[in-house]
């Protein structure tokens, strides 16, 4: 089961099995567990989470593509790692990305399109708004 908050929710609607109720049958329902695994699970949706990075150092000054990003057919959820006021580094490893985009749709050519929307944004620099320091 993948970790995290967004990771469940995103496995519970991408696939025709619910990893929580299979993970409470395994203990409780081993008939419904048994079923499950017969079964086998298929993936309805495509999805993917795409990490930002940021190349410019400085203050955040807000998240200006917030609302365009939520308006993708495929949004599914948004993450900040940073605050409006925080300082911010240009990004080098995953501890060091501003946040993240969870996408997920039943047509893989719409999930490619709106992530190709997001690329371009952050290539913009408009997912992360930096005030440059003097």
């Amino acid at each position: 089961m993948h970790g995290g908050v967004t990771g469940p929710q995103v496995v519970r609607r991408c696939s025709s099995l619910d990893p929580f109720d299979v993970l409470v049958d395994a203990y409780v329902d081993n008939d419904g567990f048994r079923a499950a695994a017969n079964e086998g699970n298929r993936f309805i949706r495509h999805a993917t989470a795409y990490c930002f990075a940021n190349q410019t150092e400085g203050i955040v000054t807000g998240f200006p593509s917030r609302n365009r990003l939520m308006c993708l057919a495929s949004f599914f959820d948004f993450k900040a790692n940073v605050s409006v006021g925080d300082k911010i580094s240009k990004t080098v490893d995953l501890y060091s990305s501003p946040g993240w985009i969870v996408l997920c749709h039943h047509d893989a050519k719409q999930l490619a399109s709106d992530l190709e929307e997001v690329k371009r944004l952050e290539a913009e620099g408009s997912i992360v708004g930096v005030l440059r320091e003097p």
